[in-house]
């Protein structure tokens, strides 16, 4: 038996809940586009596809590893891309199938995480799909290239989002023709931030 894997970031509620007062007027009227969950919303660090029963505790085991020995971070998504850019069929068209939001402030802390769970996961013979790293947040999606334009410039005009990593989760994904389940399979606790302390008073 295998089960359908990746390692992700979940923002937290609260940014979930602002981004979905933002995209949610648009979800229904976006011809072409399907929007995701927004509990679906996640920043992927690897994806490893089908791993069989005796390889995710092994695979568990490892990723914890990882996240005893790194520390948490503060992440700040914003802006916007495509994946699965077409030739236009207009000068004035832009076709894409994903919509995208990045990582600005704590893009490269992610994108170490992200190694290091691939290099982890690939030691304990569990290896992740091996497309470039591309921090991204995926807000909706095309069964074929359909006009992206005015989407990419509202989801421009949404501004950034700041939030704290402090885990991330293995996760199982199930398909179906109304769009991927996730079901946590376990979390993983980063090092808490450190606290700066106060600056002295001046004499």
């Amino acid at each position: 038996m295998t089960d359908r894997l990746f390692a992700a970031v979940f923002p937290p509620a609260e940014t979930l809940e602002a981004l979905e007062r933002l995209a949610g007027p648009r979800c229904d009227a976006t011809l072409g586009w399907r929007w995701t969950r927004p509990a679906n919303w996640h920043l992927t660090l690897a994806f490893f596809g089908d791993v069989a029963d005796d390889r995710q505790e092994p695979l568990i085991e490892a990723l914890a590893e990882v996240a005893a020995s790194a520390g948490a971070f503060r992440l700040t998504v914003g802006g916007a891309g495509l994946f699965g850019k077409a030739k236009p069929r207009a000068a004035q068209s832009l076709l894409a199938k994903a919509l995208w939001m990045g990582a600005r402030a704590g893009g490269a802390e992610l994108a170490a995480l992200s190694a290091r769970v691939r290099q982890a996961s690939s030691r304990v013979g569990v290896h992740p799909d091996g497309s470039k790293f591309t921090a991204h947040l995926t807000l909706a999606r095309a069964t074929r290239p359909a006009p992206a334009r005015g989407l990419l410039n509202a989801v421009e005009s949404f501004g950034d989002f700041d939030f704290a990593v402090s885990e991330f989760l293995l996760v199982k994904s199930t398909l179906a023709p109304s769009g991927s389940s996730y079901q946590p399979v376990c979390g993983f606790q980063l090092a808490p931030l450190a606290v700066r302390a106060p600056e002295p008073p001046q004499p």
